[in-house]
């Protein structure tokens, strides 16, 4: 068959002791690891450049304008892609330790047809609503974010197809490097070129789309290169059963993360003005840091994880998982611990004296971001171990739940009702997910069917 194996499946069958295989998984994870590291530290890097080139530039009301759109935008391209680049992540290494070339060229055929039609309709829909917004420039926003649905679902679409492929790093350059490289870019030429009238949310929106094609561009070619003998056109299967119901499950955990993270910047343009919209959105950026070393550590592991439990590996499956825990919550302290004591500082020194007042909604974000770190590793191992049900019931009740603090909080309370809905509700994700996970992992093992 065409489809690249993992190494361990072509290694030779020699005895292996459990220190070895200790061992081999650590170093398989510093290696995997220490690329997805270096990118995300880029990513990060670079985003904070961006973010505050966005503020200098829009200032309060601009930057609401244009992350309300923005937001709305990643809302809908998870949607459309329906849990489909996890669903790649976790089959395609276990078609390629069965060798079935067949089953894994019919699952990409099936995940990009499904994306790219549901993400066209859904573009269509924001282009039949934003003539009914108020503002010209706000309706002028929007149109421009519904041609970002189909960019950003496909760079979804390729990213989950490269880490099924065990291609980890190169599955990040595209949405992780280039796009926002490529962004940081063309704000730094338009703040050096474009007069104040000229520096508009319509403007960022449009510099975004073109910065999002040029991902998609490299995705493609990062496809052609790596994924020749899976995307050849020499035959394919089709479980769609199948894979409908673990995408199905999967979409719904995913959505309901980017609700809970997103649907703040959609709801408060109902009940605030764009300034406070512009410092939740700060206050959302500077929290995320305490979420990246997470990140760092467990997100690589995903397609490493679905190997090891269909090889029915639960020694190494457990090491795996108990080493990237801890890792990833040492990071995620020592940010949250430094936002707490120079937030205010880093708010005025980043983003000017216009956005110090999103301090106190960092605070309240830094709480919530810790629950999403308590809860980011157990999602993750039960979605690539065939437990999608009990991730995706924990993360639907915190988006419901969520979703209607935020209506009832932010119309009361504006922006900080809204930081308040979110903490609240990653509170409860947190304490369902360690209630689903522990029975979980006692009663079944995770290398067992």
């Amino acid at each position: 068959m065409g489809v690249r194996r993992p190494a361990s499946a072509v290694r030779g069958s020699g005895t292996v002791t459990a220190a070895e295989t200790g061992r081999a998984a650590r170093f398989e994870l510093a290696r995997v690891g220490a690329g997805s590291g270096a990118t995300l530290a880029a990513f990060t890097l670079i985003g904070i450049l961006i973010n505050v080139l966005l503020a200098r530039l829009l200032a309060p009301e601009g930057l609401g304008i244009y992350a309300s759109a923005f937001a709305l935008a990643n809302v809908l391209s998870v949607l459309a892609s329906a849990g489909l680049p996890t669903t790649l992540a976790r089959m395609l290494p276990a078609y390629a330790s069965q060798r079935d070339s067949l089953h894994a060229r019919g699952c990409l055929i099936w995940a990009f047809a499904h994306a790219g039609a549901v993400s066209l309709a859904l573009a269509g829909l924001v282009y039949l609503i934003a003539p009914l917004l108020g503002q010209a420039e706000q309706r002028s926003v929007y149109l421009l974010a519904a041609l970002l649905v189909p960019l950003m679902a496909l760079a979804r679409l390729q990213q989950g197809a490269l880490q099924g492929m065990e291609r980890i790093v190169s599955a990040q350059i595209p949405d992780r490097l280039i796009r926002p490289a490529a962004f940081a870019l063309l704000l730094l030429l338009w703040l050096a070129f474009a007069g104040g009238a000229g520096r508009t949310a319509a403007g960022a929106m449009g510099w975004q789309l073109v910065a999002a094609g040029a991902s998609v561009l490299v995705g493609i070619a990062l496809m052609a290169r790596y994924g020749a003998d899976w995307i050849t056109p020499a035959g394919a299967r089709f479980r769609l059963h199948a894979w409908y119901r673990c995408g199905a499950l999967i979409a719904a955990a995913n959505l309901a993360q980017v609700v809970s993270g997103q649907a703040g910047l959609v709801i408060l343009p109902l009940f605030e003005e764009p300034a406070p919209i512009g410092y939740y959105r700060v206050a959302l950026v500077m929290a995320s840091f305490v979420g990246y070393p997470a990140m760092m550590v467990v997100h690589p592991v995903g397609a490493l994880i679905a190997r090891l439990h269909a090889e029915d590996k639960q020694a190494d499956l457990d090491r795996m998982v108990v080493t990237s825990a801890r890792l990833a919550w040492v990071g995620s302290i020592v940010a949250a611990v430094t936002l707490a004591v120079f937030g205010q500082l880093l708010l005025t020194a980043l983003f000017g004296r216009d956005f110090a007042d999103a301090y106190p909604l960092l605070i309240i974000l830094v709480i919530g971001e810790l629950c999403t770190v308590a809860a980011t590793w157990r999602i993750l191992v039960l979605q690539m171990t065939g437990r999608e049900r009990a991730a995706a019931d924990s993360l639907v009740i915190g988006a419901g739940i969520y979703l209607i603090l935020t209506f009832a909080l932010a119309a009361a309370y504006g922006a900080v009702g809204a930081v308040i809905a979110d903490t609240a509700s990653r509170l409860v994700v947190t304490l369902l997910l360690i209630f689903r996970f522990i029975p979980c992992r006692i009663r079944r093992g995770w290398g067992q069917g």
